[in-house]
């Protein structure tokens, strides 16, 4: 008897489940302002269950943003649109059982309770406090603002959701600093294209970085990566350096003119040994200058110059001053049109990345001169045979 009664109360409840979906169904087809058996597509921003189709008008007007609706007859899903029908292709509108669409604009403007008149913005909703006060809550972003240097991954759009974030690539020589992430009060967080080109910057992007080597693009490298020594990342100005790994040495020499002796005098004798040459990523040279990096012995003699006091014909077999710039393993070369000064003898081995020069000048120097160097620099090329190795050094990442 149970199991009768049972199944008499599952037929009423299906029965009476179908009568009232019939009615739903019935009843919707008396309101003019609907299309039935119709549904927008590619229009949709807001997905809720309001169970009728007034509850889904009204939760429409609550959204300043939506512009019409398709609402499931049968589950009471209501498909909050951005478009109207005029704004869409007529593609879009397409037939699928069971479903109603309707502008918004159509509807009666006011709406019960205290957000019948709301004045919310296309990033708010109105909520209701009570039955007669309301606010506006910030419910999505605008569009992110323009990043200078930086292009958007991905599609620019008019609104975006909290806590949803927009990524970019930025240019060659500039890292990405911050996170660009919609926040709660409708506003974008900061986030900046940082030139990364010198230590300087470097320092800028991200203080945490101490001396090291680190990878930076060089526009005049065409953008490749150069392995690039900062010096003085804990003061206020720091130094970019090349790592020499070849031999790279000044040597200058002061004898005895006329009897060509081989004792230095005391007054130019030097030998200088280079572990690292400062460089200017900004024209893209050495820089001459600079002993933070220099081993002397004697007197100091600046990078790929030297001198000779001694007579150039009658000591023509002894030894004169040289010197020798071996950027092998830096992906750099000194341009091979720089010329040095006419007593200087140059040689450049077949890559060009060994150059080794002697001097006969009678106490004057031999240095470059002419194209290829300008206010004390040596213009450089990269290196296209050059295949760095990427674990030798950091690829800068910057931070707040």
């Amino acid at each position: 008897m149970d199991k009768l009664m049972l199944a008499i109360l599952l037929l009423l409840k299906i029965f009476m489940v179908s009568t009232r979906l019939t009615t739903v169904c019935s009843s919707l087809e008396n309101f003019s302002q609907l299309e039935q058996e119709t549904y927008l597509l590619d229009a949709q921003f807001r997905n809720t269950s309001t169970g009728s189709l007034l509850k889904c008008v009204e939760e429409c007007q609550m959204y300043r943003r939506c512009a019409s609706f398709n609402f499931d007859r049968v589950s009471g899903l209501c498909i909050m649109n951005e478009k109207t029908k005029n704004e869409s292709l007529t593609t879009d509108l397409i037939n699928i059982k069971d479903y109603v669409f309707s502008d918004i604009n159509v509807w009666l403007s006011k709406r019960p309770g205290a957000c019948s008149e709301h004045n919310c913005s296309k990033t708010e909703v109105c909520e209701e406090l009570n039955g007669t006060h309301s606010e506006c809550v910030t419910v999505y972003c605008g569009k992110p603002p323009a990043v200078s240097k930086g292009e958007m991954i991905g599609a620019n759009l008019d609104f975006w959701n909290i806590n949803e974030s927009v990524s970019y690539n930025c240019s060659p020589g500039f890292e990405p600093l911050g996170e660009r992430v919609c926040q709660s009060d409708g506003s974008w967080s900061t986030f900046t294209c940082q030139r990364v080109v010198t230590c300087a910057d470097l320092k800028a992007c991200n203080n945490d970085y101490t001396d090291g080597e680190y990878w930076f693009r060089v526009k005049l490298a065409n953008y490749q990566y150069v392995k690039v020594y900062c010096s003085g990342m804990a003061t206020t100005s720091p130094e970019s350096y090349i790592t020499l790994f070849g031999e790279n040495y000044s040597y200058f020499l002061d004898t005895d003119n006329g009897a060509c002796s081989t004792s230095w005098s005391g007054t130019f004798e030097g030998n200088t040994t280079f572990s690292k040459v400062k460089f200017n990523p900004w024209n893209f040279s050495f820089l001459h200058g600079g002993f933070r990096f220099a081993n002397t012995s004697g007197l100091f003699g600046n990078f790929g110059r030297t001198v000779d006091c001694r007579d150039s014909l009658s000591c023509a077999a002894k030894e004169a001053g040289s010197f020798q710039i071996d950027t092998t393993g830096t992906g750099l070369k000194v341009v091979d049109y720089l010329t040095w000064t006419d007593a200087t003898t140059v040689t450049r081995s077949s890559n060009g990345n060994v150059i080794t020069g002697s001097c006969r000048a009678r106490c004057l120097y031999c240095k470059p001169t002419g194209s290829g160097f300008g206010a004390g620099a040596f213009s450089l090329e990269y290196d296209t045979s050059f295949v760095p190795d990427n674990t030798t050094a950091i690829f800068p990442v910057c931070k707040q």
